[in-house]
């Protein structure tokens, strides 16, 4: 019994451990990747003056415009939702045997 209840502690701490990691990484480490790596403003100016081509001047604006779409929020969040499901089952389940 003991070690069953060790194994449940451990799948909800090595759960929690690997949804913090993918929340962190998604909402902070790359939106500040994406900001550090943009190019400067003015240097982007300069090379839009010396182009004719209007559909290379518009991909070019793209990507100094473009943001961070956060991963996990792609396709309604689902991947919160299973998560969440996942975590709340589980305490809920060990908080039922407990009783």
């Amino acid at each position: 019994m003991h070690s069953q209840r060790m194994a449940n502690v451990n799948f909800q701490s090595i759960a929690l451990g690997v949804y913090l990691f993918i929340c962190l990484f998604d909402f902070v480490v790359v939106p500040v990747w994406f900001g550090l790596n943009r190019p400067e403003i003015s240097g982007f100016i300069d090379t839009m003056n010396t182009m004719n081509n209007t559909q290379l001047q518009m991909e070019l604006m793209r990507k100094m415009t473009d943001h961070h779409d956060p991963y996990t929020l792609m396709g309604g969040g689902l991947f919160h939702l299973s998560f969440g499901a996942i975590l709340t089952g589980s305490v809920l389940n060990r908080k039922n045997k407990e009783e």
